[in-house]
């Protein structure tokens, strides 16, 4: 068994944000390049490791409702 940290029974918001994707390969902090890992800190800030653009992309909530998320090239 992997313990990803993921509860067994947890559910799924249907109305999610989506922060990324659907706007083809690109640099821009929308936009991400053969992502190729990512970890979520102790904050629920995700860093994503973007590959073909040699960066790590930070997405970090600025209002607790999830509705304005903040994203930063680090």
């Amino acid at each position: 068994m992997i313990d990803d940290g993921i509860c067994a029974s947890a559910t799924w918001d249907k109305n999610g944000i989506t922060v990324a994707g659907g706007n083809e390969y690109g640099s821009q902090l929308n936009q991400l390049d053969h992502p190729y890992g990512l970890f979520v800190d102790d904050n629920a800030a995700v860093y994503i490791a973007d590959a073909y653009n040699s960066r790590i992309v930070k997405w970090a909530l600025i209002c607790s409702d999830m509705s304005s998320p903040y994203v930063a090239e680090i």
